[in-house]
Parts: C-alpha cells; structure tokens; sequence
C-alpha cells in the first residue's frame, strides 16, 4: 500500500498529513506526523482506530486525534454521493 496524504481543517487551521501504511500479519497501522508529534493508529481489540503516539511525553488536543482518524476512516470508505 503506498503512502497518501489527507487533507482537512482542524479549528481554523489547515493539516496536509502524509500517512505511511504498514503492513503487520493481518492488519495494517498507519504512521504519520501530526503537528511535530509522530504518531500510528491502528486497530484495537474492537475494529476501532487508536492513535499512539511514539513519545509518550508528547501530546496532542483529543479533539485533533479524533479529526485525524476521521479522515482516515473516510479515505478508505468515502462518504456516498447522491445520485
């Protein structure tokens, strides 16, 4: 699977993220750098996306992670449009 970027605004401020899959046995996970922080989402024991971050002592607003996993989950199942 080849990297990809996403593309959206996050309160008033623009994010383009390149985002890196990576292929594990059965799964894929995704790192990418947020606003300086490095970080990988990946399925948790429910099918849902976490975001981990690979220093633990950085941190970054909930709200953006959420936002990011969003767009995530929308390039792969895009919203369907009205015919």
């Amino acid at each position: 699977m080849d990297p990809f970027l996403l593309k959206f605004e996050y309160e008033g401020t623009p994010h383009i993220i390149t985002v890196t899959p990576q292929l594990s046995g059965y799964t894929t996970a995704f790192n990418m750098t947020v606003s300086g922080v490095e970080v990988r989402y990946e399925a948790d024991e429910e099918g849902y996306l976490r975001a981990i971050a690979k220093d633990p002592h950085q941190t970054l607003p909930e709200g953006l992670l959420h936002e990011v996993g969003m767009h995530l989950v929308q390039h792969f199942d895009p919203p369907k449009q009205p015919e």
